[in-house]
């Protein structure tokens, strides 16, 4: 009531909380800035830029900008941007198992995760890269954070038999209390549980 936060009354009220002496950012209209300055704002802080900025060199689908993308996942530093440049990456029909491979041992689980998600296709497909990717999975189970176990105990559908059943083993084994891991492992079992 000092504050006189009541008012005013029958029109709705939505209040902005921010900290003393905050000034808002000045907006940008991403629409109009160019790729380059698109992939800095796959780091921004705001998700909306992010996805928006995203989304935008999607649409462009302006291929010149590979290195650059590639350059992003590649570099430690900003997982949020590493991420949407995956993402970007894909969304442009530009990612290889070269960009994805080296990324499944990298330290931020973020990145990791997602360069095994979007690896599976390729596994599936492609014995060479299965191969790869399941010696990677191996060594990296024994060390990897819950994010990434759960990711690998999805992506194990697509590899062979012999091998998806031992990674789902070691899997199981280890995280047999955890509900969200022993569902993943039994989605990867399909017709075989």
């Amino acid at each position: 009531l000092s504050r006189k936060l009541v008012q005013p009354i029958h029109r709705g009220r939505i209040w902005r909380i921010v900290p003393e002496h905050w000034e808002p950012e000045k907006k940008v209209k991403l629409s109009t800035v160019s790729n380059e300055q698109l992939i800095r704002y796959l780091s921004n802080k705001d998700g909306w830029y992010r996805d928006m900025a995203q989304r935008l060199l999607v649409e462009r689908n302006d291929k010149s900008v590979i290195p650059q993308l590639v350059e992003l996942v590649a570099a430690e530093g900003n997982s949020l941007g590493r991420f949407h440049g995956l993402w970007t990456l894909e969304g442009m029909r530009s990612l290889s198992a070269d960009i994805l491979l080296p990324l499944l041992t990298d330290d931020d689980a973020l990145v990791s995760a997602t360069a095994l998600r979007l690896l599976e296709p390729m596994i599936a497909t492609d014995a060479a890269v299965r191969k790869q990717a399941e010696e990677i999975m191996k060594a990296r189970l024994k060390t990897a954070p819950m994010r990434q176990v759960l990711q690998i105990a999805f992506a194990a559908s697509v590899l062979d038999e012999p091998a998806r059943h031992d990674l789902l083993l070691r899997i199981a084994a280890r995280y047999d209390t955890s509900a969200l891991i022993r569902d993943a492992v039994l989605s990867s079992l399909a017709d075989e549980e």
